[in-house]
């Protein structure tokens, strides 16, 4: 067993929403404690970063270049683009039609070709996004101890990445209530799909970690129910997301000092599945602070609105951390309103800025906001409670203060970068010394 293990990990994009935070901030912890390691990505959107490599396309180049330029005319070439790429690959547009999940991706089995150095592990993360072929995770296995953290649900359904009240992914899917669902259908294919990943996995030996012990629940209950699990939280750089200056940060935005401010983070809030929208709206249009109240939406280019005696303030997308951290800081409460979960980072960013957190119990909020003490958690979609949870902590600024105490120690002592770093390796090590000690064995 190598000390100091090689490491590759794969995902679906370099940087974006939660799944490729986790992933890129591993690369670089990994990195600085010395430790080779790569990332492979279906797309890479940064140029930033060591030894990250984007797996090639299978796509045609020439039409590749014909779509691109035809995407950019007026109207987006009304739609030649698409019916280009997929007369380009007529047999996964048939998958399509069909509701059948396309896996043809050729070139997710060349990983191991398209990095320099050959790892001694292999950790994959988010798989779905029209990047890899998952039939290819018995060949990994053959090569290499397979090491692998569900962000979501998707490789035990149908096709969902979260199946809301839907259960038929226990047993083999079909009459999918939620075709749309991301990664979505055409039409149903569910049972179809299921089985083909119930083949896939059938014998192989994938060393499976969950953000959440809610989730691990749920792989108990499918088909990967055989299959070792380990809960490792996620964690987050403290030393970027940490308790600052309230008043400091309102200057900064323009934002009133004696308002009560809340927030909410999240693209697409209004249409997002996942998000409870309407529960924001209606508890907040309904709130009676008996203060100068602000919401602020982070993740949302919009002019400013008002809901009931609530001013809305949209905040733009923002790359730079420093500058998220800061819009943490500047606020009293973080809202985080949602109907499908697993373990968000975005509670975490608020636990480490020393702010209080009011969520749905949904997923694995509840394993991160330890109720009144460093947060609020409500029913799923009941408005009453989240509004008066809202107007709880708006009336009692000593007990604001004590729960953003408490959160920030919390989040030191269960979800730093630092400790879930250390817990990974452990995996790695206790893995592959088990596998070393059978292989002598033999």
């Amino acid at each position: 067993m190598p000390t100091s293990p090689s490491i590759l990990q794969v995902n679906t994009y370099d940087d974006g929403g939660g799944a490729e935070q986790i992933c890129r901030q591993l690369h670089e912890s990994y990195q600085e404690r010395g430790l080779s390691a790569s990332l492979a990505v279906g797309r890479r959107k940064l140029q930033t970063g060591q030894n990250i490599w984007e797996i090639p396309r299978s796509q045609n180049r020439w039409i590749s270049a014909l779509s691109n330029r035809i995407s950019k005319l007026p109207f987006s070439g009304f739609g030649l683009p698409t019916a280009l790429r997929r007369l380009s690959r007529p047999e996964q547009w048939v998958r399509h039609l069909m509701g059948h999940e396309d896996f043809s991706y050729p070139k997710s089995w060349d990983i191991l070709k398209t990095i320099p150095t050959t790892p001694d592990l292999i950790h994959f993360h988010n798989l779905h996004g029209a990047f890899f072929d998952l039939r290819s995770l018995r060949y990994y296995a053959e090569q290499l101890p397979v090491f692998f953290t569900l962000h979501d649900c998707w490789l035990f359904t149908g096709h969902c990445a979260y199946f809301f009240e839907c259960h038929r992914w226990e047993d083999s899917c079909g009459s999918c209530p939620h075709l749309d669902i991301y990664p979505s259908i055409s039409r149903d294919g569910s049972k179809v799909n299921i089985q083909l990943k119930r083949e896939i996995v059938s014998g192989l030996t994938l060393n499976l970690a969950t953000p959440s012990q809610w989730l691990a629940n749920q792989v108990e209950k499918s088909i990967l129910r055989e299959m070792p699990c380990k809960v490792i939280p996620n964690g987050i750089d403290l030393n970027h997301f940490k308790v600052g200056d309230r008043q400091q940060a309102r200057q900064k935005r323009n934002l009133p000092s004696d308002a009560f401010v809340l927030l909410c983070v999240g693209s697409q809030i209004k249409s997002n599945p996942f998000k409870d929208f309407p529960l924001l709206k209606e508890a907040v249009s309904s709130l009676k602070t008996g203060r100068n109240t602000l919401l602020l939406v982070l993740g949302e280019d919009r002019p400013d609105e008002s809901w009931g005696e609530v001013l809305v303030k949209y905040l733009p997308p923002i790359s730079n951390r420093k500058d998220i951290a800061e819009v943490y800081q500047s606020c009293d409460v973080f809202l985080h309103p949602t109907r499908e979960d697993n373990f968000p980072n975005v509670i975490l960013e608020a636990h480490a800025s020393g702010r209080v957190t009011i969520a749905p119990s949904v997923g694995g909020i509840s394993e991160q906001i330890l109720a009144n003490e460093t947060g609020l958690i409500t029913k799923p979609g009941d408005v009453k409670e989240f509004r008066e949870a809202i107007e709880t902590i708006a009336s009692a600024p000593d007990r604001q203060k004590e729960m953003e105490n408490a959160a920030r120690v919390r989040a030191e002592n269960c979800f730093s970068l630092t400790l879930q770093t250390d817990r990974y390796l452990e995996w790695y090590a206790s893995v592959l010394s088990a596998q070393t000690k059978s292989i002598s064995a033999a």
